[in-house]
């Protein structure tokens, strides 16, 4: 996927607001944005639907968590414990 795409999809859907160069620090280090914070139900919807193209940890990359909070955020709002 496009650099650009994916920042701009971070800026999206980001509970933060950031900037261009934020989105760009979050998607390519290991800064993790979105630790500690509890997330919406928007954004786990949205990681639901990344899930069919991209993997856990990728997703991961991109709103700053590890790839095993994603599963268990997704496996959770989908009513699997």
């Amino acid at each position: 996927m496009n650099e650009g795409v994916m920042a701009l999809t971070v800026a999206i859907l980001s509970p933060q607001l950031l900037s261009p160069e934020q989105c760009f620090e979050c998607l390519f280090t290991n800064n993790r944005v979105m630790k500690r914070q509890k997330v919406s139900v928007d954004i786990i919807e949205d990681m639901a639907r990344m899930k069919k193209t991209m993997t856990y940890k990728r997703i991961g990359d991109i709103y700053g968590i590890k790839a095993d909070a994603v599963y268990n955020r997704i496996r959770r709002s989908q009513g699997r414990c």
